[in-house]
């Protein structure tokens, strides 16, 4: 009994990242579970001092499973900086240049002022699409300057199938079409505004030039390489395999809403993975092992401090790459030392409806105890 009771001792603990305990780190995640940001929380840090995973929390608050440490989740817009790999990968190989307008690869769709848009300009923002979130958080405006009546009409059935089923799972390419005929919010390269559009686009851009599907391209560029277990590309619907349950927070209350606005994730947030794989891609990005650093993270004067699909911080143990993603039932936030002598990741399977700084600033509190 003894020896059995000493493994299981162990098995713990090296689910947790080691046989040593980090209680500084573990308070941390703790913390977040205490205060109802989510029900539970996964993480991963790795630094010059420690190497830990660890969790905290319920994985099913009905069953009241834990979370493990390996917990797989979404990433949500976490995502963007793998689809930015992709799309620089592709452009190393010949198949695209990251100068390539939109009246290169969609001259049918993308015309007028949007035809001159730029891959980078979507890849970095700066493109002066519309985002997603705009036209859900004031479509009865974006409507009325809906030009195109046909499309109005589909909008309208979607918003009425949206309501009926808010897992609903449809084509985003509506969404492209919208962001198409609507105008431009500046002149592309000008200025920065964010838009989950302008990732769905370069993804379809990125299928074009290659003839891959987006999951395979993930699976060539990055998940074989790195020999990720846990990651896979899951653009709608449940997440395939094993996972925890996604909840929307309302106060101290969690709601079960795992599918809830999955319906149409794409490039822009369509990864699963659990921390620690996230980690050893944050790591190799900023290593250079997938593809060269120049053009990734090189930000402009219309970007500002946000490069390709990632931004850039000042943290107290140094600059950092950053990202944080959040749906109605998942938050992610990352971050990874510009040397990549730190990473730390932190996956949690809940979100309010407001953005909440609380585990942003949690994660880099572990980022700079690594």
């Amino acid at each position: 009994m003894r020896a059995l009771a000493l493994f299981a001792v162990l098995a713990l603990a090296a689910a947790c990242g080691g046989a040593t305990p980090h209680p500084e780190l573990q308070r941390e995640l703790d913390a977040l579970v205490a205060a109802h940001v989510a029900p539970g929380v996964t993480a991963y840090v790795s630094g010059p001092r420690v190497t830990w995973s660890g969790a905290a929390g319920l994985a099913d608050v009905a069953t009241k499973e834990p979370m493990k440490p390996d917990a797989r989740l979404r990433l949500e817009s976490v995502s963007k900086l793998w689809t930015a790999v992709v799309v620089v990968a592709l452009a190393q190989e010949h198949k695209l240049s990251l100068d390539d307008t939109l009246g290169k690869w969609w001259p049918s769709f993308f015309t007028g002022d949007k035809a001159a848009i730029t891959i980078r300009e979507l890849l970095d923002h700066t493109s002066g699409l519309l985002d997603n979130n705009d036209l859900s958080q004031n479509a009865e405006h974006w409507l009325g300057q809906t030009h195109d009546p046909w499309l109005r009409v589909q909008l309208l059935a979607l918003g009425r199938s949206l309501t009926k089923n808010p897992s609903y799972v449809y084509d985003d390419l509506i969404e492209i079409k919208w962001a198409a005929d609507l105008p431009l919010l500046f002149p592309p390269g000008t200025n920065w505004h964010y838009s989950n559009i302008g990732y769905k686009i370069a993804g379809r851009i990125a299928e074009k030039a290659s003839g891959e599907s987006l999951a395979a391209l993930y699976q060539r560029i990055i998940i074989d390489p790195l020999h990720l277990k846990s990651a896979v590309y899951a653009p709608s619907g449940p997440i395939p395999g094993e996972h925890p349950l996604g909840y929307a927070m309302d106060g101290k209350k969690a709601v079960e809403a795992s599918n809830v606005g999955e319906g149409a994730l794409g490039p822009e947030g369509g990864i699963v993975s659990d921390a620690k794989d996230e980690a050893t891609f944050l790591r190799a990005v900023v290593r250079g092992e997938l593809v060269p650093t120049t053009d990734l993270l090189h930000t402009s004067a219309a970007s500002g401090s946000y490069a390709l699909g990632v931004g850039i911080r000042p943290t107290r143990c140094g600059n950092a790459y950053t990202h944080n993603g959040g749906g109605p039932a998942w938050a992610s936030t990352v971050a990874v030392s510009a040397d990549g002598k730190r990473v730390a990741v932190l996956l949690l399977n809940g979100r309010n409806s407001a953005e909440d700084p609380t585990y942003a600033a949690a994660l880099l509190r572990l980022l700079c105890r690594a």
